[in-house]
């Protein structure tokens, strides 16, 4: 398999799960993960879990890795309520 394959067949979404992997390409040597990890082709995130290098980091892109890797995940209130930018609005209205 050929990187320039393999990132035509994920590029649309960030988190490559190694078992997607094995189910569009068949067998995959983890010799060629390796491979591509030194090359900073794609970075490992946890087992099974790789994630493109070029991909840009965002808060909501963490959010989502943390909700693949380990699904339900927890979102603290304050985060969600932030994430709607209504922290500020709480604020004020608490403090009339």
């Amino acid at each position: 398999m050929k990187f320039i394959d393999f990132k035509n067949a994920f590029s649309k979404d960030p988190i490559i799960d190694i078992r997607n992997v094995i189910t569009f390409f068949g067998k995959i040597d983890k010799r060629r993960l390796y491979e591509w990890q030194q090359k900073r082709y794609i970075e490992r995130l946890a087992n099974n879990y790789y994630i493109f290098s070029d991909y840009p980091m965002n808060d909501d892109l963490l959010k989502r890795i943390a909700n693949t890797i380990y699904s339900p995940s927890y979102i603290a209130l304050e985060s969600a309520l932030s994430y709607y930018q209504l922290i500020p609005l709480l604020f004020l209205l608490l403090n009339r």
